[in-house]
């Protein structure tokens, strides 16, 4: 048998490639790019990205602040109203005659500057510091006629501080109609009633907010009040708080001068507004 020899069966091209490794041929390397110079001029600076505003944060320099009650007095005034009386009808004509009939006793136990505030229709009409003083019922309403229909007057005495001297026989309050009676209002027996007796008018320093509270009791588990207060300073919603106790409070006023709203919700048990329950009120800062 005849064996083909190997080297016939290497092909020519790789039979060459091998050659020339072995004499060790091969291409120069490449030549290293040149190192570019370094600058020595600063690297461009960067424009600031302008900074948004922010909106202003609005002022507080109003809030509630539970007051420094008054010590209790033994034996506190006790009010009564006898004219008008209870659910009495006055004709039209004859308001401007009415005298408003009204009895003060104990008023010696009371601090020395202290005055009778009169309230009609949730306003603060007049302050009397003489219980024996002559009081027409034109008096407390103003020169404008008295529109028909339903009135409530209120009567209490108050401290010096504008704080009322708050008890049981505290304050007398009696509905009565003028020209036209109106059935279904308010029920003095079971209906729940707030009276507000400050703040109003203008101020130089801290506001009280102080009321009185009939046929309900104040408590965390029972009624309560909502008071909102708007003015200078203070954010759009205006300033909340819900009060759980039957104390005398402070609006702090810290810097802001001008027109404040205050307005107070009787609150039932549930949280909800109850009728004859709701005062508004503005006044006034000036420093």
């Amino acid at each position: 048998m005849k064996f083909t020899s190997l080297a016939r069966l290497i092909p020519l091209s790789l039979m060459f490639a091998v050659a020339l490794g072995a004499c060790g041929g091969s291409e120069a390397p490449p030549a290293e790019s040149p190192t570019p110079p370094v600058s020595s001029a600063p690297p461009p600076k960067e424009e600031p990205k302008p900074v948004e505003a922010k909106p202003e944060e609005p002022k507080y320099d109003v809030d509630f602040v539970e007051a420094k009650e008054s010590p209790r007095i033994d034996k506190a005034p006790r009010v009564t109203i006898d004219v008008p009386g209870f659910n009495q009808f006055l004709p039209a004509s004859l308001v401007k005659a009415t005298r408003v009939r009204y009895k003060v006793q104990d008023w010696n136990q009371a601090p020395e500057g202290s005055y009778l505030q009169f309230v009609l229709d949730g306003k603060p009409a007049r302050q009397v510091k003489d219980p024996t003083e002559k009081v027409m019922l034109t008096d407390i309403a103003g020169t404008e006629e008295m529109p028909e229909g339903e009135h409530i007057i209120a009567a209490f005495v108050v401290r010096p501080n504008h704080e009322s001297i708050k008890s049981e026989r505290g304050i007398a309050v009696r509905r009565f109609y003028v020209g036209k009676r109106i059935d279904g209002g308010w029920d003095s027996n079971k209906d729940p009633l707030i009276v507000v007796g400050s703040p109003h008018g203008q101020y130089s320093g801290d506001v009280l907010v102080d009321w009185y509270v009939l046929n309900a009791t104040i408590s965390g588990s029972e009624y309560s009040v909502r008071t909102v207060l708007k003015g200078p300073g203070i954010k759009e919603e205006g300033i909340q708080r819900v009060i759980t106790d039957w104390k005398p409070w402070i609006v702090l006023s810290a810097h802001e001068d001008g027109e404040y709203s205050v307005k107070m919700e009787l609150l039932d048990p549930n949280g909800d507004p109850v009728p004859y329950g709701t005062v508004d009120r503005t006044f006034s800062v000036k420093r």
